[in-house]
């Protein structure tokens, strides 16, 4: 039986996202995260507790939300993923590292290549890329395969999120607006569900010139130093 510290609430899910408040498909995507969940766990669980590839309870939240947000970037076309993949097409000739694409993937819509990148991906950074997991390893299969029978259960109708998708709508005056500007690009590189370890290492570079500038005796251009 899950305890309610194993299930994924409103707040778990708000972390990849950069509005206040709520959106009327929260509730939809925040069940659908739990399915995820449930698919991962049940991978996981067939892992020893010593086996390098086995991620906890938190983790396991962490990814089901980061592929589920994904699989809501598609439906709602706000393009976080399809930006990835069409500038990796673009260096490097293909839209995602490492698989071998068919007829079968698809620009745009879900892909099961796509949902295994990210579960690699995680894992990657995850342990900030110290353990060189293998993007084709099994356990990484397992779980992209049967997250994505659910989501191609859900794929005709589960709703756009009109209000993510606004974020990203920027009108003239903002776009001459940098302050604007450097907001989007600051969630979208720090705390979108493709970047979000990047905000954590954004915190400790943040703590550690803190601690140096106090260190120096700077404590008034911590603010300045931090904010750069």
């Amino acid at each position: 039986m899950n305890t309610d510290k194993q299930r994924i609430y409103n707040g778990d899910w708000k972390t990849l996202h950069p509005y206040s408040g709520s959106a009327p498909t929260d509730l939809y995507y925040i069940t659908l995260a739990n399915k995820v969940l449930a698919a991962i766990r049940a991978v996981e669980t067939s892992l020893e507790e010593s086996d390098y590839r086995k991620i906890d309870e938190t983790e396991q939240k962490e990814l089901a939300c980061i592929l589920t947000a994904y699989f809501e970037d598609i439906i709602s076309q706000t393009g976080i993923f399809q930006a990835f993949t069409r500038i990796h097409g673009k260096r490097f000739g293909k839209p995602l590292p490492f698989y071998t694409l068919d007829e079968d993937y698809t620009p745009g819509e879900i892909n099961i290549e796509e949902v295994q990148f990210l579960v690699w991906h995680y894992h990657m950074q995850l342990n900030n890329l110290d353990i060189p997991y293998s993007p084709i390893l099994d356990t990484f299969a397992a779980i992209a395969s049967d997250v994505m029978e659910i989501f191609e259960t859900e794929y005709e109708s589960a709703p756009e999120n009109e209000k993510l998708l606004q974020y990203f709508r920027i009108d003239e005056k903002e776009s001459h607006n940098l302050y604007a500007l450097h907001a989007r690009f600051l969630w979208l590189c720090t705390q979108s569900y493709l970047f979000f370890n990047n905000g954590f290492l954004l915190e400790d570079q943040a703590e550690s010139l803190a601690e140096e500038a106090k260190e120096a005796g700077m404590d008034e251009q911590i603010p300045d130093m931090v904010n750069l």
